[in-house]
């Protein structure tokens, strides 16, 4: 019997060998490539900040080179990677399934090797990429399809010399305003609850009105009030995220330290940033976060009954400890934890970007290093069936493709090959 020990190490640009990561010991003789790895790690700017959750298959867009050049598909049955073509040369921010088409927002100048600005087509039976009209100057921080028709909101002027005010609808041939759009501010999220559009972001007034600022509705006609509902005037009390449980209306945003309105009531601060609605009335949490909600704006998403909600310093749901990541189910009227939740390995630093869910996996994306006492790049799916986190590793990819920033100075080292023969 002998044992061969082969030890390839790759040196460093710079005259430094890599020391051993203490995450070294989770590799096994897969060398599988877990998560996404980012193209500068830590920056606020780069991260995965979009995820789409489509029958058998996650799409997932950001500011990454090393799957994909900004977004990438997982096949959730091949446990893959599946590049779509060339990707984009920019960062995604958005993505939405509409029709056989995958719409693609950002910053970016091409998609697939075509010209277009900041919003593309990708077509999932032709596989093919293409141009949407003639793009977008400025941000897109939400898509919807609302009524058969895709709505675009963010930080976007005109369309085409027409003054569009941050919110706007394609008709088939070209881009509508929706009355006088919304002012001082952007749309940062939309929602369909009721047949209606509710629209939220930082904005101070929609169609003119202060009135319908900060949260807004779109009936397909005109804009209209959300009576009981309304937060301070200061520009960093906003809506950050609305969706529907239980047949409620969820919206979270940051207005802790600042005065919210709820019931044409009197005005409160140090209110959680999670309240709901239920076509009447409105209601703070059904049973409140634990500690540190002020410091955190959260992210919701939802299926049937049961809503999740994710952020940064989140310990404990009603005593429970929840560790950046809590289920409320509306039959049970009860908070649960999502295994052992996410973690960088530092206290609160970590950031959870994107939460997505379909019922069966809940997608969380942003920069973190654990899901479920696992180590994952940035991205990870629970599992409703199994009750336990998933790293997004492909058993078919060998090691790791450095990213972009650790071109220019590091590469990794690989590794060991212990066998006996």
């Amino acid at each position: 019997m002998k044992i061969v020990l082969i030890v390839l190490t790759f040196c460093v640009i710079g005259g430094s060998l890599l020391a051993q990561h203490p995450d070294d010991f989770r590799w096994d003789d897969r060398f599988g490539a877990n998560g996404i790895l980012l193209s500068s790690k830590g920056s606020g700017d780069s991260q995965v900040s979009a995820t789409l959750i489509d029958g058998n298959d996650i799409y997932i867009g950001g500011k990454f080179t090393t799957t994909g050049n900004g977004i990438v598909k997982w096949d959730i049955s091949a446990g893959k990677w599946v590049q779509l073509g060339n990707g984009v040369n920019g960062n995604v921010s958005k993505l939405c399934r509409w029709g056989d088409n995958i719409v693609v927002a950002g910053e970016f100048t091409e998609a697939g090797g075509i010209l277009t600005k900041n919003i593309a087509l990708w077509n999932t039976k032709t596989l093919q990429w293409s141009k949407f009209g003639d793009g977008l100057q400025g941000l897109i921080h939400a898509l919807i399809v609302y009524k058969g028709e895709l709505y675009i909101g963010g930080e976007i002027s005109t369309i085409n010399s027409k003054t569009v005010n941050n919110i706007a609808r394609w008709d088939g041939n070209e881009w509508q305003a929706l009355g006088k759009g919304v002012y001082y501010g952007s749309v940062q999220t939309m929602c369909v609850y009721n047949n209606e559009l509710w629209v939220g972001g930082h904005f101070e007034a929609a169609d003119g009105d202060k009135a319908k600022g900060k949260l807004a509705i779109w009936d397909g006609n005109v804009w209209k009030k959300v009576h009981g509902f309304s937060l301070s005037a200061t520009w960093i009390a906003h809506v950050r995220s609305l969706t529907v449980a239980g047949g409620m209306l969820f919206v979270a945003g940051y207005w802790y330290w600042h005065e919210i309105t709820l019931n044409n009531g009197t005005p409160k601060k140090n209110v959680p940033q999670l309240v709901s609605y239920n076509g009447n009335t409105w209601s703070e949490p059904i049973q409140t976060f634990g500690k540190y909600t002020s410091q955190y704006v959260p992210l919701i998403s939802s299926k049937g009954d049961d809503l999740f909600v994710a952020f940064a310093g989140l310990e404990e749901v009603n005593g429970i400890s929840a560790n950046g990541i809590a289920r409320w189910n509306s039959q049970t009227n009860r908070w649960s934890a999502l295994g052992s939740g996410l973690s960088s390995g530092t206290q609160y630093a970590y950031n959870t970007t994107v939460l997505e869910t379909d019922g069966n996996v809940v997608v969380a994306g942003g920069s973190f290093t654990e899901s479920g006492g696992q180590f994952v790049n940035n991205i990870a799916m629970f599992s409703m069936l199994e009750q336990r986190w998933k790293a997004f590793s492909s058993k078919s990819t060998n090691g790791l493709v450095p990213s972009a920033t650790l071109a220019s100075g590091f590469y990794p080292k690989v590794y060991a090959f212990n066998k006996k023969i």
